[in-house]
């Protein structure tokens, strides 16, 4: 190996080794994520009015975008949300008062989850 080899190659790992470790977590410290994912339940929740239409968008701030929606629980009988990507529409007209509580999830482009729970209960008319 010539002396001009020697330095291409310390050169090489000099430049490689930071480049292939950088961002990466060992399991020893925490990873701090400059632009959280957050979802709260949409205000128009509180509204829905037995035998009305409704629309109502979950809305998730910080992560990155494209967001991915699911959602546990439920929704009053004649209402439901859309999911999978681009999703978060909860739509519908409820046909009852009865009162459930739903749990809508949101997943980021990164994999970030955040997830709001709230409880849907259409007022009677």
């Amino acid at each position: 190996m010539t002396w001009r080899q020697s330095r291409r190659l310390k050169l090489f790992w000099l430049l490689w080794i930071p480049a292939a470790c950088f961002g990466q977590n060992s399991g020893g410290g925490s990873r701090i994520e400059s632009n959280p994912l957050s979802v709260y339940a949409p205000p128009c929740i509180s509204q829905v009015k037995e035998n009305i239409g409704v629309q109502c968008q979950v809305t998730p701030k910080g992560g990155m975008q494209p967001y991915s929606y699911g959602f546990t629980g439920g929704f009053p009988t004649g209402m439901s949300m859309s999911i999978g990507l681009g999703g978060g529409l909860i739509n519908g007209t409820p046909t009852g008062t009865t009162g459930v509580q739903a749990t809508v999830t949101v997943t980021d482009a990164r994999g970030g989850i955040a997830a709001t729970a709230f409880m849907i209960t259409p007022a009677g008319l």
